[in-house]
């Protein structure tokens, strides 16, 4: 272990590990270890135990304090497990309750799904149940002092073979007891009902009745007409069927006071030609459903076709040519219109209170504004057709010829004028159409205005 070192002359001798030790201390302080006095080297050298020994004791306080310090985490990893295990064990028990609630909530869901399908089938049941007390077509009767004949109307609407109905009444301000006639139908039968209001005429009532009618189909019955029992039946199972816009059929002249066997005149509901009947007609594209009659009571409409394109009656005083709007107006919009060559309705013509009856003045006057009303209408309406003008016209000529044919004395000299002034002009505008008329019709039609 003596290593020996010469250098000027001088001869000393170090531990290995010490000289090691004090050079590089000495090198690092800047002090070359080769010119120490060899006393003075014993004396560092002793010095340097002492600071070993108190750096080893130093470093063995330090350990002691890492031992306890460690100890200490230990201890604390050893409370850190035990949470831990804790944690886990709390985890798995919410992990466990997590489940049970996934497997509740599955449950649930399966029940809730069950109440779901099981609420499905009902109100597929309940919707079963109402179309089957849903009234299929809904009878609007404007009322107004028909006492008389009030009865036989009800009576024929409510025996129908169709039950499926409802018959809703309009009451425009009776005194002859016909509103308590009404309200003791509609005590003794749960599908009818009465709507009263004092001055409204024929047109107000029936739009009335038609806003409240819950049925797919509406007709309309005058109340001193009546209907024939298997009516309403027979004329919605073809509209159903066939899916119509309306349908209607041709009717009864109905003679009351005349002996049985001439009661009834049958009219058609066309004119004159009979290969209209029993066929489906677009009357966008085919002239021929104009040429019927002005019956709008001889049929059912389907009231989305009437809602859709706001058809009703004009809402003017009185009880006539209200319907020439309606009627006009179902043709302007149907894509799907039919014909049957079966009379249901009996129009009674020996009523005295009858619009048809009229004094001339009356009915002159009534013609003129219900059938400016109607021009107005095309006026003020937008995208109008050729064919709605031609319709107009078409109808309108013939209209004012029956007034003509009805009025007397100067009211029918003043009604020819009038209606040849009016139809003139149409004629010069290009709005009448040669193709609404047969030859022969066309022919009276150019002589009238000339």
């Amino acid at each position: 272990e003596i290593a020996f070192w010469y250098r000027q002359n001088i001869m000393f001798y170090v531990k290995k590990e010490k000289y090691a030790a004090f050079k590089k201390l000495f090198e690092i302080n800047g002090t070359p270890i080769n010119i120490i006095h060899p006393k003075r080297l014993e004396n560092i050298s002793k010095d340097f135990d002492d600071y070993l020994e108190r750096t080893e004791n130093e470093i063995s306080q330090k350990n002691n304090i890492i031992v306890e310090k460690d100890h200490e985490l230990s201890e604390k990893d050893h409370e850190l497990s035990e949470k831990d295990h804790e944690l886990l064990e709390k985890n798995q028990e919410l992990i466990e309750k997590m489940n049970e609630f996934d497997d509740y909530k599955k449950l649930k869901e399966e029940e809730l799904n069950d109440m779901k399908k099981q609420n499905q089938e009902n109100k597929k049941l309940i919707n079963f149940l109402e179309d089957m007390n849903a009234p299929k077509v809904s009878v609007v009767v404007p009322v107004f002092n028909v006492k008389s004949f009030l009865k036989e109307c009800l009576d024929s609407i409510l025996n129908q073979t169709l039950k499926q109905i409802e018959v809703i009444c309009g009451d425009g301000g009776s005194t002859d007891g016909s509103l308590e006639i009404l309200r003791e139908y509609e005590k003794k039968d749960p599908r009818v009902r009465v709507i009263s209001k004092k001055g409204s005429g024929y047109g107000q009532s029936v739009n009335e009745c038609m806003d409240m009618a819950r049925g797919e189909y509406i007709g309309i019955v005058e109340s001193d007409d009546k209907v024939a029992p298997d009516m309403y039946e027979i004329l919605y199972c073809e509209a159903k069927t066939k899916d119509l816009d309306w349908i209607r059929s041709d009717i009864y002249f109905y003679y009351s006071g005349m002996p049985k066997n001439k009661q009834l005149s049958r009219e058609s509901i066309v004119y004159g030609n009979n290969d209209l009947y029993h066929k489906v007609l677009n009357p966008q594209v085919d002239t021929a459903p104009y040429n019927s009659a002005l019956h709008t009571w001889a049929g059912i409409y389907k009231k989305s076709f009437l809602d859709k394109y706001h058809i009703r009656h004009h809402e003017t005083p009185g009880g006539s040519y209200q319907d020439v709007g309606f009627y006009l107006r179902t043709l302007y919009y149907a894509t799907r219109v039919y014909f049957l060559d079966k009379p249901f309705y009996y129009w009674r013509q020996d009523n005295p209170g009858s619009s048809i009856h009229y004094n001339s003045k009356s009915l002159v006057e009534k013609s003129k504004y219900e059938w400016e009303l109607n021009k107005e209408y095309l006026l003020y309406s937008s995208n109008v057709t050729n064919m709605q003008w031609g319709s107009f016209n078409f109808r309108r000529y013939f209209s004012y010829q029956w007034t003509i044919e009805m009025a007397e004395g100067e009211y029918k000299e003043e009604m020819r004028k009038f209606a040849k002034k009016e139809l003139k002009e149409a004629y010069d505008k290009g709005q009448v159409m040669k193709e609404f008329f047969d030859e022969n019709e066309w022919n009276k039609f150019l002589k009238f205005i000339k």
